[in-house]
């Protein structure tokens, strides 16, 4: 994956699509929250989730679409990295509370990793069909993707 080393806002926001949108730190892509035919994720399709809120796709390709065990719970725990550059946090900040997001799903202020703020995401703080899943990103990005290739 390749995103940009200064990431910037962009004045047209592109919608994540299908396949890898980001990468979390363990090197596992993050997917948005939707499933093949661009449909939004169903019961169905979360009961293939293991604990890690990640699944293998029909290519048998393994990836995140939401929180888990091993990615964050309810913290402020950095994930990865989104193809626009912007790193993407868990569903609080660090003073430890849930922080109202911008239509992209973040903000801009300090975390734990860029003292001096940066533009961030967080993971939904919505309980997605009240699964206990919690959507790491939807929508669209915040600055311009950079490319991904596996």
């Amino acid at each position: 994956m390749t995103i940009p080393v200064k990431p910037g806002s962009t004045s047209s926001h592109e919608e994540t699509t299908l396949g890898p949108i980001g990468m979390a730190l363990n090197g596992v892509p993050i997917y948005n929250d939707r499933e093949g035919g661009n449909v939004a994720l169903d019961a169905l399709t979360i009961t293939t989730f293991d604990y890690s809120g990640a699944h293998p796709g029909p290519g048998q390709d393994y990836h995140y679409h939401t929180t888990g065990r091993y990615t964050t719970q309810d913290d402020a725990k950095l994930v990865g990295f989104l193809r626009d550059g912007f790193p993407i946090y868990g569903r609080k900040d660090t003073t430890g509370f849930y922080p109202a997001l911008d239509s992209y799903g973040g903000h801009t202020g300090p975390t734990q990793d860029f003292p001096a703020g940066i533009y961030h995401y967080h993971a939904s703080n919505v309980n997605y069909l009240n699964t206990g899943y919690y959507i790491l990103k939807a929508g669209s990005y915040y600055g311009s993707k950079g490319t991904f290739t596996q």
